[in-house]
């Protein structure tokens, strides 16, 4: 995983998985970056997610909540993998966390 700042956003990139295997790590980068009162905007890059599950759907779903009550966005990107896009539209997700091309 990596996490790139711009600005007053920050892309995390390089995630193989955001699943009960890594919650943890994930949980714990996204904690580091609220801290940072400056950052309004944390982008998560799908691109080479491969794998997401209920843990995962959760974090981001909590972590959507507590950005957004803090004046900021979250937004997932790069969605390639088709289980993950059919998943994400069976649940609506996009009508709750901003999901861009």
């Amino acid at each position: 995983m990596t996490i790139v700042r711009k600005g007053n956003s920050a892309d995390i990139n390089n995630l193989q998985r955001i699943d009960i295997v890594n919650k943890n790590l994930l949980k714990e980068k996204l904690n580091e970056m609220l801290l940072d009162r400056d950052l309004h905007q944390i982008r998560i890059n799908f691109n080479t997610i491969s794998k997401v599950d209920c843990t995962g759907i959760g974090l981001l779903l909590s972590f959507h909540k507590i950005i957004q009550e803090m004046g900021g966005k979250l937004i997932l990107y790069g969605i390639k993998d088709r289980s993950i896009q059919t998943i994400f539209q069976m649940i609506h997700l996009d009508r709750v966390i901003t999901i861009a091309d």
